[in-house]
């Protein structure tokens, strides 16, 4: 900027304004490069949330893929021990109708 000052000094326009014109010019060229980088940053952030949206809804399935997987794990052990109970129930009837008869004889 200083370079700047200085070769705007010796080479610029002359006058009462001379002063003014610089910093307008200045101002208005730092307002550009503001913008500019706002903007790749604004660019930068969406592009960042949209990877986000995307991860999150990748974990969102997964989440529910395990739920699922979890959850049919748990009716099929729930299944078994159903049935091992009425298996469990013929023995113990099975085994005492043995006994009966046993003690018949």
């Amino acid at each position: 900027m200083e370079r700047f000052q200085q070769i705007f000094d010796e080479c610029g326009p002359p006058g009462s304004q001379r002063r003014e014109i610089m910093l307008n010019f200045c101002v208005s060229r730092v307002m550009e490069s503001a913008e500019f980088f706002i903007g790749n940053v604004a660019n930068e952030m969406n592009l960042q949330k949209t990877m986000a949206e995307e991860a999150v809804k990748k974990y969102q399935a997964e989440i529910k893929e395990i739920k699922d997987d979890q959850k049919e794990r748990a009716e099929n052990l729930e299944t078994k021990l159903r049935k091992a109970e009425r298996d469990k129930a013929e023995l113990s009837a099975k085994e005492q109708s043995s006994r009966e008869t046993l003690q018949q004889l």
